[in-house]
């Protein structure tokens, strides 16, 4: 299962209004996409309702950091880049709603697609979502399960996958052989500990790739 902007085209209940919105609206895939999991993430139907019921409802990454983890960070440069984004989702829920919940109250019933909404689907894909090559275009993209992989510096993934066409599949390759039952762990990648709160909401006390610029 890939969960992405073409999930939502190809949705048979609600795609082509979908499309026709985005068009109308000149909305960027990105904000589409927003928009459509904060929808199947409260949608019983939906084939993808299982999978957004496990996700964390309070996270701790980038826009959703709590107020009282702000505080323990007050004076750093991190605190105005969390500050810039949660300012950039505030104007963009502004330009949208309530206009889209008046036009389509069906579609996007106010009461589900509130800013602190936005700010949840933002921080799953800020901590989530895996970059994929769509026919030339990168796409964001949610790996249902294979997104629980935790990270560690020295995992047994190093990368983040490919998608292989011909088998539809996406694949990872271990860097060492791996006993049954051992919990595997993906690299997300050379951060530092100020991108890795800002991204995915903790930090390593080891990080090998953390450095202060001067």
């Amino acid at each position: 299962l890939i969960f992405n902007v073409e999930t939502a085209w190809a949705d048979a209940a609600v795609g082509e209004r979908l499309a026709a919105l985005q068009r109308e609206h000149q909305l960027d895939d990105d904000t589409l996409l927003l928009l459509y999991t904060i929808r199947e993430a409260h949608r019983p139907a939906s084939r993808f309702f299982p999978y957004f019921q496990l996700l964390p409802r309070e996270l701790g990454n980038g826009a959703a950091l709590p107020v009282h983890a702000l505080l323990e960070l007050e004076g750093l440069p991190a605190v105005q880049e969390i500050l810039d984004v949660r300012e950039r989702l505030r104007e963009l829920h502004e330009r949208l709603f309530p206009m889209l919940s008046e036009q389509c109250p069906d579609l996007f019933p106010a009461s589900m697609f509130t800013l602190e909404q936005f700010v949840w689907a933002r921080a799953i894909y800020d901590s989530r979502a895996f970059q994929i090559a769509f026919d030339g275009q990168i796409k964001n993209c949610l790996l249902p399960f294979i997104d629980f992989l935790n990270s560690r510096p020295r995992a047994h993934i190093e990368g983040r996958g490919q998608f292989d066409a011909a088998s539809n599949s996406y694949q990872f390759r271990t860097l060492c052989d791996v006993p049954a039952n051992t919990q595997l762990y993906l690299n997300y990648g050379a951060f530092n500990n100020r991108e890795q709160l800002m991204q995915f909401g903790f930090v390593f006390a080891d990080n090998p790739y953390d450095n202060i610029p001067l």
